[in-house]
């Protein structure tokens, strides 16, 4: 069985409510450089106060959760909001910088090489996302086995009542003389009579 850091399939988001807008925060996928920040605005706010906002938020996140971050600003209808009027990108790349242990901010194209690798180690995510509600791959295998046992059931019933049953009924027709079939229906009719009186 693999380590701890290998179970875990993705940690859930964390979501908060500020005045204007929601803030969701996405820790990174495995292999993936950086956290995702979400910016939902519910009331229309001036582009330079949302890039505002998606620095400010930067800078609590990371100092939250010291990884690099993706921050990108949607509109009430979840559509990504324009800043071209005011930075040269859509999205806000943030991270401490490992010399200078300051954030920077890059509102233009950068590579992953630039970016730090912290969020690549494992182990650090670990220990930095331990507390936070996460997805793991054995709860995930046992929920499909207890979906395809619960499938199986539904299937064998299924079967049992539209074939096996009505199958014996033919069998039990071929079988029974007339005779005793006009019995049971005629007992199955006076009781259903005799239950009507009562």
């Amino acid at each position: 069985m693999g380590n701890q850091s290998d179970e875990i399939v993705r940690y859930l988001p964390l979501r908060e409510k500020r005045s204007t807008y929601y803030v969701e925060y996405r820790p990174p996928d495995k292999g993936c450089r950086f956290a995702c920040l979400s910016l939902l605005f519910i009331d229309v706010v001036s582009i330079s106060q949302i890039v505002e906002y998606m620095e400010n938020e930067s800078k609590k996140w990371i100092d939250r959760f010291p990884i690099p971050i993706m921050t990108s600003a949607f509109d009430n209808i979840g559509s990504l909001i324009d800043l071209s009027s005011q930075r040269e990108q859509n999205y806000l790349i943030s991270f401490i910088n490992v010399e200078t242990n300051i954030i920077e901010y890059h509102w233009n194209e950068i590579s992953d090489d630039d970016i730090p690798d912290i969020a690549l180690n494992n182990g650090y995510c670990l220990q930095l996302y331990g507390n936070l509600d996460k997805i793991i791959r054995s709860e995930i295998k046992n929920k499909i086995k207890e979906n395809n046992r619960v499938n199986k059931i539904g299937i064998a019933v299924l079967i049992t009542w539209s074939v096996v049953i009505p199958a014996l009924i033919l069998v039990i027709e071929f079988f029974i003389p007339n005779w005793l079939a006009a019995i049971v229906l005629f007992y199955s009719l006076l009781k259903a009579l005799i239950k009507g009186d009562l």
